[in-house]
């Protein structure tokens, strides 16, 4: 019997069957994915507040009950029999046209035109790699990611094949994601606050990032911070300027220092032309950049050779490629106002490092818009642009001891759908 948040040993000698899902037990939810068995445990209040309030709200607005626009099914926790993967999502919706009438089984075989997943420390490294990948292969338009605990969600749209970031929304922001751009909703509705225990809200104002090359957003207070502000601050702060909004969070924690020092003591002999290494970058921990009037400080910037900076106390010239390294007091600004300006700057690539679910994701600018090229998980090796010829070993960046996720090592890229289209394209019709 698999015990929550474990692979079971069977899983690396056959494909697990959906009558380990049936043998697993009640309180756990059961998922297959790539043909591996997980459990997990039932969502945590939090997470299981914010899903509800979701779903009730979408379903208010757009499934034709109580005045709502309708023309969509919009379900909690579906069971979705795609392929040879058994995945439970949080929410899905379908559209009415191709979902006209419920299936005679207790499950979906028709892919959701939408998805989104509430992450937890549970499930956060299965959503963002395996399930992610699936949902692609199987033509999922949209796919949100809703985070309780930084009080964030990320909307990305499938183009090609490819995860698109459309919109980041953080705190008390109201929103309207692609696909419900006629259905705006107060994103502080999700979050559990003063309507049961309190929660500590990040550092984020609210705000809602949609990528745009070449804008730049309005102050959010009364004034703009400036750089006296920036070195009036105490020096145990790190302190940064986003959209004219003073920002200090605490040093980084060991886990995160761990897995920044890991990933810039391999860059550096590779950058440097060490070993295979190609050489021609530059590599820094923690540079001071001075981008328009924002100043940022990300865990770990390079530069090309013939574009590195030559001012002494910080850069004026945006890096080519940034890693953040995502920590609880970071995440939301990291994730929104920081990744907005990286697109307005024109960095090229941008790397999350998130060391408590062992995962790391990559981005490449396109067209002002970033791009997903690839999902890590646990142990893996991987080379993701723009270093694509240093071999990287995620192992290496976590903390020696700390309990593993249950999404075994694995690198996820996106590719373009392979047997779906076509029955999905009938079916649109």
């Amino acid at each position: 019997m698999a015990k929550a948040g474990k692979t079971p040993p069977s899983a690396t000698t056959r494909r697990a069957s959906y009558q380990d899902i049936l043998d697993a037990p009640d309180h756990l939810v059961a998922e297959i994915v790539d043909g591996v068995l997980h459990t997990h445990p039932r969502p945590a209040p939090l997470h299981a507040y914010s899903y509800t309030k979701l779903g009730g709200k979408l379903e208010n607005l757009l499934g034709g009950g109580n005045g709502g626009a309708g023309g969509w099914l919009i379900l909690l926790e579906p069971e979705l029999h795609l392929g040879g993967d058994v995945l439970v999502p949080d929410l899905a919706g379908w559209r009415s046209a191709r979902m006209p009438a419920p299936p005679d089984t207790a499950y979906f075989t028709v892919a959701p035109d939408w998805i989104c997943e509430i992450l937890s420390p549970s499930t956060r490294a299965l959503d963002l790699g395996g399930k992610r990948e699936i949902y692609a292969r199987e033509g999922v338009a949209h796919l949100w990611f809703v985070d309780p605990e930084a009080r964030t969600l990320e909307a990305f749209e499938l183009r090609d094949g490819q995860w698109i970031l459309r919109q980041t929304a953080t705190d008390e922001a109201t929103v309207s994601p692609p696909p419900f751009n006629a259905a705006p909703f107060k994103l502080g509705e999700l979050w559990w606050s003063s309507k049961g225990p309190a929660k500590d809200k990040p550092s984020q104002p609210p705000v809602v990032h949609e990528p745009r090359p070449g804008t730049r957003t309005k102050t959010a207070t009364s004034r703009r911070a400036n750089y006296q502000d920036v070195l009036e601050a105490p020096e145990h702060l790190v302190a940064e300027i986003v959209d004219g909004v003073l920002h200090t969070n605490p040093r980084p924690m060991l886990v995160h220092s761990h897995a920044q020092t890991g990933l810039v003591a391999g860059l550096r002999h590779f950058g440097r032309g060490g070993g295979d290494g190609a050489g021609g970058w530059l590599i820094l921990i923690e540079p001071e950049l001075h981008l328009g009037r924002d100043i940022l400080v990300p865990d770990i910037a390079g530069w090309r050779v013939e574009r590195m900076p030559r001012e002494a106390a910080y850069a004026t010239v945006a890096p080519d490629w940034v890693c953040e390294i995502l920590s609880p007091s970071t995440r939301a600004l990291d994730l929104g106002g920081k990744r907005e300006i990286y697109a307005r700057e024109g960095v090229a690539h941008l790397w999350f490092v998130d060391p408590e679910a062992r995962t790391l994701e990559a981005f490449e600018l396109r067209d002002g818009q970033w791009a997903l090229l690839q999902t890590a998980v646990g142990e893996a090796t991987v080379s993701p642009p723009p270093f694509s010829a240093f071999p990287l070993k995620l192992g290496e960046l976590w903390w020696p001891g700390k309990d593993k996720p249950s999404q075994p090592p694995a690198v996820h890229e996106p590719r373009p759908q392979a047997h779906f289209p076509a029955t999905r394209g009938e079916s649109a019709a």
